[in-house]
């Protein structure tokens, strides 16, 4: 199998992404948790949550740094709470709870006795067939059935410095922008492609809560060995090496990449990043020749700088 089948937004909407479970305990590492990944819900107390900023909107949803009680700090990413319209390429909500829910079992299987029941991964996977092989090498049953036989196979023993999330929970948007101090309540986030996203002031939003990551320092080396093992993990992906994407080496945007179990994902996203590629600018266009700046452009006219994309507008194109 090479190819992915692709939903429509209202086929998503019935689809479940999340687990009326609380977070406590370790995952379900079965294969079938690994092929239905569902984010379990985060279990703290939701009204000790104090909110300290408004951090940051984009296409994919709005970003508030709080604390719990005592504890933190934390970052809450919010969405729509259903699947936008059919002109949009993914559910952000959903993929980004179901990549959380498969790096807390990635996480989880490598805890375990790696030596009595190893994962074997290939080393360099190419397509579909070795990304799905890799995945579930980490479940409880592809381990036991040493799911990669390959001799050239490397073995997985622990997982790289990632972000940490604490599970799902939902809000009324009434409350948010009901938020005591102005700058907390959210604002529209005006995206000239989409059109804008916001809370809504009448509905329940779908959350998930993360640790903070400060602002800092991209070691690129750390910052391989996470590429590194998404690849290997049968993770494709295309925007990851976005600086806006990364801080202090970890990697911040969840929705980003995606399992051989996603409808998109595709073979030619599939391939080993490198991190001394990061942050680069797009190269320039090549010039044109004289004959064609001459039927470019008539004689009267200006030119115009190019305006690139923002990451918002472009991702996942």
């Amino acid at each position: 199998m090479s190819r992915r089948v692709r939903y429509h937004n209202s086929e998503l909407a019935s689809r479940p992404f999340y687990d009326e479970a609380p977070m406590v305990g370790p995952p379900d590492c079965s294969e079938a948790a690994f092929k239905q990944p569902l984010l379990r819900r985060c279990p703290f107390d939701l009204e000790a949550i104090s909110w300290v900023a408004l951090l940051s909107g984009g296409l994919d949803g709005l970003v508030w740094k709080v604390m719990v009680g005592s504890e933190g700090p934390f970052a809450v990413k919010f969405w729509d709470t259903k699947p936008p319209p059919k002109y949009m390429l993914y559910y952000a909500a959903e993929r980004e709870a179901q990549n959380a829910a498969l790096l807390e079992k990635l996480a989880a299987a490598v805890s375990h006795d790696t030596d009595t029941l190893p994962i074997r991964v290939h080393a360099r996977p190419a397509g579909f067939e070795d990304a799905i092989d890799n995945l579930l090498a980490f479940s409880a049953e592809g381990r036991q059935r040493r799911q990669v036989k390959d001799a050239d196979g490397v073995q997985i023993s622990s997982v790289p410095r990632m972000k940490k999330c604490f599970g799902w929970l939902k809000i009324d948007g009434e409350y948010l922008h009901n938020l005591p101090q102005r700058r907390l309540r959210p604002i529209p986030v005006r995206l000239p492609k989409y059109g804008d996203r916001c809370i809504v002031r009448g509905q329940r939003h779908f959350a998930i809560m993360y640790e903070y990551i400060p602002e800092g320092d991209n070691d690129t080396g750390q910052m391989q060995e996470v590429l590194d093992f998404l690849w290997r993990a049968g993770f494709e992906y295309t925007q990851t090496l976005q600086k806006e994407n990364w801080k202090s080496g970890v990697l911040v945007d969840l929705s980003d990449f995606r399992s051989p179990l996603n409808d998109w994902w595709h073979p030619k996203g599939y391939r080993r990043r490198d991190a001394s590629r990061a942050f680069l600018p797009l190269p320039p266009p090549p010039p044109l020749s004289d004959s064609e700046s001459d039927s470019a452009m008539p004689s009267s006219a200006s030119p115009v700088s190019p305006v690139s994309a923002s990451s918002s507008d472009s991702k996942d194109e």
